[in-house]
C-alpha cells in the first residue's frame, strides 16, 4: 500500500517555487530600500570571500590541495548567491532561483574543471563584487537623500537643540544659519522634495538590481534545486 504522507513529503520537496506575490506600492518601496541598505552590511563579507577564495586558489594552484579549495570556494559562492537570490526574490520581486547545490562531481581532480567551467560560479562572483562596488554607492546615496529629507522635515522641531558656533543653537549651513522657527519651516518643503527624490531613486535602483540579479544569479525555471 502506498504511503501517502511520504508521497506528500516528497512532493513538497520537489514542488516548484510559488511565484512572488505582487506587493503594494508602499511595501515595494520599503522592500527596495531594505535591499539597497542590505548592501552596506553584506558588501564587506562578500568582497572578503571573493578575494580570499581567489587568492587561496592561486596560491595552491600547483598543489594537491587545489581541488579541495575550489570545492569549498564554490560551495561558499553558491551559498552567498542563494542568500542574494532570496533577498532579490523577497525584496525586489525578482524570480531568481540560484542553486543551493553544485553539479555532481566525478572525482577529486575532475572537480577542478567542473568548478572552473561552471559559468554560474563566475557570474555569482561578479554579482557579489557588484554588491560591493555598486551596492555601497546605491545604498549610501539613498540613505543620504532619505536622511537629509527627514532632517529637513523635522527641522522646525529640532533646530533649537542643535549646537552651533559661538554658543548659539541652530542649523549652520556655513552660508546660512537657521535659528528661528520661520527659517526652519523653510526647510520642510525641501525635506519633502528630498524624500520624493529618495522614492524615485529607490524605484530606479531596485529595477537596476532586479535586472542584475536575474542576469547573474539565474532566472526561476519552474523547479527548485535542492
Amino acid at each position: 500500500m502506498t504511503d501517502r504522507p511520504a508521497l506528500r513529503t516528497v512532493a513538497s520537496v520537489i514542488a516548484p517555487l510559488p511565484p512572488p506575490r505582487p506587493p503594494t506600492a508602499p511595501t515595494r518601496t520599503f522592500h527596495g530600500l531594505l535591499y539597497l541598505v542590505s548592501a552596506l552590511v553584506l558588501a564587506g563579507p562578500w568582497l572578503a570571500l571573493v578575494v580570499a577564495g581567489t587568492a587561496l586558489s592561486l596560491a595552491l594552484a600547483i598543489t594537491p590541495l587545489l581541488p579541495a579549495v575550489l570545492i569549498g570556494f564554490a560551495a561558499a559562492v553558491r551559498f552567498c548567491g542563494w542568500i542574494e537570490g532570496y533577498l532579490a526574490r523577497r525584496l525586489l520581486g525578482a524570480p531568481t532561483a540560484p542553486r543551493r547545490s553544485g553539479p555532481p562531481r566525478r572525482g577529486y581532480w575532475a572537480s577542478v574543471p567542473g568548478v572552473l567551467g561552471n559559468g554560474r560560479f563566475w557570474t555569482t562572483q561578479a554579482f557579489l563584487l557588484l554588491r560591493f562596488v555598486l551596492g555601497i554607492v546605491t545604498g549610501t546615496v539613498t540613505l543620504s537623500f532619505l536622511g537629509s529629507g527627514l532632517f529637513g522635515i523635522a527641522a522646525p522641531l529640532v533646530y533649537r537643540w542643535i549646537p552651533a558656533d559661538e554658543g548659539a543653537n541652530g542649523i549652520d549651513f556655513e552660508v546660512w544659519k537657521v535659528d528661528t522657527l520661520g527659517e526652519a519651516a523653510l526647510l520642510v518643503p525641501v525635506g519633502i522634495a528630498l524624500v520624493v527624490v529618495t522614492w524615485l531613486l529607490v524605484r530606479v535602483f531596485a529595477a537596476m538590481w532586479r535586472g542584475l540579479a536575474l542576469g547573474l544569479l539565474g532566472r526561476y525555471e519552474g523547479a527548485a534545486h535542492v
